[in-house]
């Protein structure tokens, strides 16, 4: 267990090493070719070097499988870590008798909810009343003459009188006004 331990560890500094290896050799590599070179010139290849061998090592490095779980088990704890920190936060609101954050989210998805159920009323509302506007303009007939072919006139298609004064539902509608008060 240990040998496999030990062995492990050398990897990780063989890969290391290497690296470290590779760098040194690139940058003796750009030393040694602008040896005969104006120094402004020979500093830009150096830098340039140096520049692509750090960028190559992080590229490799954060690609590598070690790195790629190393970042996948860190998000997992900081996730967790999180989660913890709200349900002990939120119990710590409640004992105290406050308000914890789940209950303001709560509260809000359900005022969102109803704003949307809002909405959406007035503009069925808003179509209706565009209907009823164009067909008192007379830009639309309404539905029951667009369905129903017209009867001739006579003794069969004449309109029913109006509703006379006394009639019940002319009582109906001064006795809802009576029992209502009106606000100003």
């Amino acid at each position: 267990m240990t040998n496999e331990k030990f062995g492990e560890t050398f990897k990780g500094a063989e890969k290391f090493a290497r690296v470290w290896y590779d760098f040194a050799a690139s940058m003796t590599n750009a030393g040694m070719s602008a040896a005969g070179e104006d120094p402004p010139e020979a500093a830009k290849q150096m830098r340039s070097a140096f520049l692509k061998a750090m960028s190559d090592y992080c590229d490799e490095y954060m690609r590598s499988p070690e790195f790629l779980e190393g970042m996948r088990e860190a998000m997992d704890r900081s996730i967790e870590l999180r989660r913890e920190l709200n349900a002990f936060m939120g119990r710590l609101h409640h004992e105290f008798q406050g308000t914890s954050r789940q209950d303001v989210d709560h509260i809000m998805q359900a005022i969102r909810h109803v704003e949307t159920r809002m909405l959406d009323s007035i503009a069925r509302i808003d179509s209706r009343f565009d209907e009823l506007e164009a067909r008192i303009k007379g830009d639309e007939p309404s539905p029951a003459a667009k369905q129903t072919p017209k009867k001739p006139r006579g003794a069969q298609g004449r309109k029913p009188s109006a509703k006379k004064p006394g009639s019940a539902r002319a009582t109906r509608k001064k006795a809802v006004r009576k029992k209502t008060p009106r606000t100003r």
